[in-house]
């Protein structure tokens, strides 16, 4: 056998250590694509159980703190704990049904779905709810640990998750702020040389920086702000007597009101008695009226300044301004179907009264809706369109009350929650009086204050702004004259 050439081993052991060279880089590609793998495991696996895990968890949380608000008002005993730390006396205990019922449905429910958690329940509410310690509330807490699928070679053995609900079970009960914002992203203000007062608290919902903001001169007066994301004061702005971030978000907590029917018959402008004048064309009741057919927008201009006229509660397609005139407005819901309301300026008068009477009282409810008819809403601004409302203090004035009866009862405007139509309340003096709960969840609200202005109202909206100018705007809450929770429903 030949010797084989030294140059043809050289060449050959050349070959195999580049396939070696090769074959360990395949190595370690491998190895690195692996821990991608495994990563990507880690967060279908172990992050989409998590979720599923909360979800389980806010419902079983959800359906306890509902069944165990049933029993309240008529069972009332205290409990803040969780329920494996319950004595055989308070199992026993009738004052404590609502705690048991909690928690006998809440471990129910886990056990039903395989889950392990533990369980806390508290009437009244924790400082962890928006509620805390206000009776006819009752909250529930869930909290469970799971070990890792594949996170824990990466050093993570366990995960945790929780849940909070919150039920509540009264018939007289009202939400706790003068203001609260439900945007999740938005900023709310104070600005201005003037003063804001409000004498319930102040909520925003907004997880974006900054969530509140008081600058230019503002400050806000309030013994509680509460902000999901940060707040912000700036430029000589003062702030409430607690301050406070990072905090959990309300939510809608009238979510499942539902917004008044269509009146079956329009609303209408009378003459009073001696009035001559003529409502003008476009108006319930005009010459050539508005119709549930075809909306129109009914505006009195400066000419019917000193006339007289009595408003009836119904569909109104096209909404109203009411520019210049005498308007006394009847009990009842007042359902704009369009084109928004302006009410007030120099040489108005708007003002609720009780029935047949020119007397200040009685009580209408506000819905700012939208025509039923998609095609009379053109570019956004046609007579068919959710509308902005503006109320305006100055001359002779602006004074409302909340509507008395039916389920909207100390609630004055009601705002469509599919599309937002804008809300300016501009006071001067006191010549702007509005009363009760303004609930308008899509629409931002803004208040102008001029002089000392007093409004009696409770804001809930997407956000607000409110601006001052050498005034004070004094906003008081009083619990009695604001929207009243009623029977039982989740709260939070």
């Amino acid at each position: 056998m030949g010797v084989q050439p030294l140059s043809s081993i050289i060449s050959e052991s050349r070959v195999r250590g580049g396939s070696d060279r090769q074959r360990g880089q395949v190595l370690v590609i491998f190895a690195g694509g692996l821990v991608l793998i495994i990563a990507v495991a880690a967060l279908v696996f172990d992050i989409g159980q998590a979720l599923l895990d909360r979800r389980t968890e806010q419902n079983a949380a959800d359906a306890a703190a509902l069944a165990g608000a049933r029993y309240i008002p008529t069972t009332t005993g205290t409990f803040q704990g969780t329920c494996a730390s319950r004595t055989s006396g308070q199992l026993a205990d009738a004052q404590l049904k609502h705690v048991n019922t909690a928690c006998d449905v809440a471990t129910a429910y886990l056990s039903a779905e395989g889950m392990a958690a533990t369980v806390t329940v508290k009437y009244p509410p924790g400082p962890e709810s928006i509620f805390s310690n206000l009776e006819g509330n009752i909250e529930v807490q869930i909290d469970a640990t799971r070990a890792s699928f594949f996170a824990g070679l990466f050093g993570i053995t366990a995960r945790n998750t929780g849940a909070l609900g919150v039920a509540s079970n009264s018939s007289g009960y009202s939400l706790p702020y003068s203001l609260l914002a439900l945007n999740p992203c938005g900023t709310s203000s104070v600005t201005g040389n003037g003063g804001v007062a409000v004498n319930g608290s102040v909520q925003v919902d907004s997880a974006c920086n900054p969530a509140l903001k008081i600058s230019g001169g503002g400050t806000l007066q309030s013994p509680e702000c509460d902000t999901v994301g940060s707040y912000q004061i700036s430029g000589g702005g003062s702030g409430c007597s607690v301050m406070s971030s990072g905090m959990q978000a309300s939510g809608d907590p009238l979510r499942e009101l539902p917004p008044p029917a269509v009146p079956a018959t329009l609303g209408s402008f009378i003459k009073e008695p001696g009035e001559s004048k003529d409502p003008p064309s476009g108006c319930p009741s005009g010459g050539s009226s508005t119709s549930a057919t075809s909306p129109l927008t009914c505006t009195f201009n400066a000419s019917f300044a000193t006339h007289n006229y009595r408003m009836t509660p119904g569909y109104y397609p096209g909404g109203f301004k009411l520019n210049a005139g005498n308007f006394y407005m009847e009990p009842g819901i007042y359902y704009i179907g369009g084109g928004g309301v302006s009410m007030g300026g120099n040489g108005v008068m708007v003002v609720t009264v009780d029935s047949g009477t020119q007397t200040y009282g009685g009580g209408v409810l506000l819905y700012n809706g939208e025509f039923a008819d998609p095609s009379y809403c053109v570019g956004g601004t046609g007579a068919g369109c959710v509308g902005t409302m503006t109320f305006n203090g100055s001359s002779a004035g602006t004074k409302l009350m909340p509507i008395q009866d039916t389920i909207y009862k100390n609630m004055l405007i009601f705002g469509a929650r599919t599309t937002g139509g804008d809300i300016t309340l501009n006071g001067s003096s006191t010549d702007l009086l509005l009363n009760g709960t303004i609930y308008a969840p899509n629409s931002s609200i803004t208040v102008n204050g001029s002089g000392a202005t007093s409004l009696s109202v409770q804001v809930i909206a997407s956000d607000f702004k409110v601006t001052g100018a050498g005034g004070t705007l004094t906003v008081t809450y009083d619990a009695g004259g604001v929207f009243q929770l009623a029977g039982v429903g989740l709260v939070q």
